[in-house]
């Protein structure tokens, strides 16, 4: 007789004690790639990659000379793609304040790090990876990443995923920094071009 009644209130118990569902995901920021953008138009952030001639560099095997004209050739093809590039190489014996400080003073809407960095198998490097991960969702929260697979792919690492909308071979973007940080007893050469000047940055390769 009492059973129907025992077993209402003991379903009206079970079901008052299940937890509320969670609300769905929302992604924090409105992260995405520029679309319809023109030249001169997108500000790319790049970073490390390692400088050309670092030891990090040499200990891979790799030619440091070969790895400095790549690299610098590479960015100079951002550029007259159309793209703004601000460039800032280093090893992980420099302090993270010159990223965070060269990251502060304008909007960016790419950000990137080179494969030296992400491609060397040592425990000092990864972290600093993962340092400079950290800076960069925080300086550029609407700004995506890209990576590329190699120095001659750090201008196609940014193409391929923002094509711009007209021919900027007439009409290049703009050269902000290309900047490696190193000490002279640790790096045998390091390129610095602050005036944009693109002649500059391929000089001597």
């Amino acid at each position: 007789m009492f059973l129907q009644p025992i077993l209402y209130t003991g379903l009206i118990s079970a079901c008052l004690a299940l937890p509320n569902p969670s609300p769905p995901f929302e992604p924090p920021h409105d992260v995405k790639f520029p679309e319809n953008a023109k030249c001169g138009e997108v500000n790319v952030f790049y970073t490390s990659g390692f400088t050309a001639y670092h030891p990090y560099v040499i200990e891979q095997g790799l030619d440091p000379h070969a790895v400095d004209h790549d690299l610098r050739t590479s960015v100079a093809d951002l550029v007259k793609a159309g793209f703004n590039v601000r460039v800032l190489f280093q090893g992980p014996e420099q302090p993270l304040a010159n990223l965070e400080d060269r990251l502060k003073h304008r909007q960016w809407d790419i950000t990137a790090e080179g494969f030296g960095i992400r491609g060397y198998r040592n425990g000092t490097a990864s972290k600093r990876f993962e340092d400079n991960l950290y800076l960069l969702q925080q300086y550029a929260p609407h700004a995506p990443s890209v990576f590329n697979w190699g120095g001659p792919t750090l201008a196609e690492s940014v193409t391929r995923r923002v094509p711009l909308t007209e021919d900027c071979s007439d009409k290049p973007g703009d050269l902000i920094a290309y900047e490696e940080i190193c000490a002279p007893d640790v790096c045998q050469k390091t390129t610095t071009v602050l005036n944009g000047n693109l002649t500059q940055l391929l000089g001597g390769i």
